[in-house]
C-alpha cells in the first residue's frame, strides 16, 4: 500500500510540477504571485497537517457532499493521502524546476532561439 501511494502521488505530483513552475515564472504578476503564495503555503505546512486538513476538513464542506466526484475522492483515506502527497510533491518539484528556469541567463535563451535563414 505504501509503494502504491508513493508511486501514484509522485506520478501525479511530477505532472503538475512543470505547469506550476511555468505559472510561477509567468510574466503576469497576478498569476505568478498567487502561484507563489500557494506553493509557499504548501511547503511551509507539515505534511501531516495537510493530510489532516484534506481528510477531515473537505468532508465538512457542503459542496463536497453534493458533488459525487469530489465525495468519491474525499470518502476514502487513501485517496486523500494521494491528493495530499501529490500536492506536496508538485510544490517541491515546481520549486526545483522554477529555480532551474530562473538560473539560466537571458543570453543563453537568446542563443537558443532559431535563426531565420534566407531562402
Amino acid at each position: 500500500m505504501t509503494l502504491t501511494l508513493a508511486a501514484l502521488s509522485v506520478a501525479i505530483g511530477f505532472h503538475f510540477g512543470p505547469g506550476l513552475a511555468l505559472m510561477r515564472t509567468s510574466h503576469r504578476r497576478a498569476v505568478s504571485d498567487i502561484t507563489r503564495a500557494c506553493m509557499i503555503a504548501i511547503r511551509r505546512t507539515p505534511l501531516l497537517v495537510q493530510l489532516f486538513l484534506i481528510y477531515y476538513s473537505l468532508g465538512l464542506i457542503r459542496f463536497t457532499h453534493d458533488t459525487p466526484a469530489l465525495w468519491r475522492v474525499d470518502s476514502e483515506g487513501s485517496r486523500c493521502a494521494v491528493m495530499a502527497l501529490a500536492l506536496d510533491t508538485a510544490a517541491y518539484s515546481s520549486e526545483i524546476l522554477c529555480d532551474g528556469l530562473t538560473s539560466v541567463p537571458v543570453g543563453l535563451f537568446e542563443l537558443a532561439k532559431p535563426v531565420a535563414r534566407p531562402a
